[in-house]
């Protein structure tokens, strides 16, 4: 997935967007590498660790600037963490082989495309009209 494509012009949006395509990169290698349930784990938890501090910081913005779509992108995010959640202790008892990793993957390039080009737009215009920094 190629990860400029879907930048804002806010760098630190976009940097911050940015580790989670990397973090996707990591799975799919991992997968590609035949990787075990350990390594691909360590992936998913570092999924986990960039998503949840992320939308925390969205969702305090989406409050304090009355964003209209807050509902709407709150579910997004709860999609992907859900998701995370659901997975990774199907890791551990080898339930996650590699089907399911792919089946992870397809959502997490599926989740991310949709949420750049359909959900974000809106919060990034919140962001430029009101001169916030993050």
């Amino acid at each position: 997935m190629e990860k400029e494509k879907y930048h804002f012009g806010i760098k630190e949006i976009d940097q911050d967007h940015d580790k989670l395509f990397i973090i996707i990169e990591k799975l799919k290698t991992a997968i590609g590498n035949h990787q075990e349930g350990p390594v691909l784990e360590e992936v998913f938890y570092q999924l986990l660790d960039y998503a949840q501090p992320h939308f925390l910081q969205e969702e305090t913005l989406f409050s304090q600037y009355n964003y209209p779509m807050a509902d709407e992108h709150k579910l997004h995010h709860q999609e992907l963490i859900q998701r995370l959640i659901n997975c990774i202790p199907k890791i551990n008892t080898h339930e996650c082989d590699e089907i399911l990793a792919q089946e992870m993957v397809t959502f997490l390039d599926s989740w991310a495309a949709h949420h750049m080009t359909h959900v974000e737009p809106t919060f990034i215009e919140l962001i430029k009209q009101n001169n916030l920094s993050l």
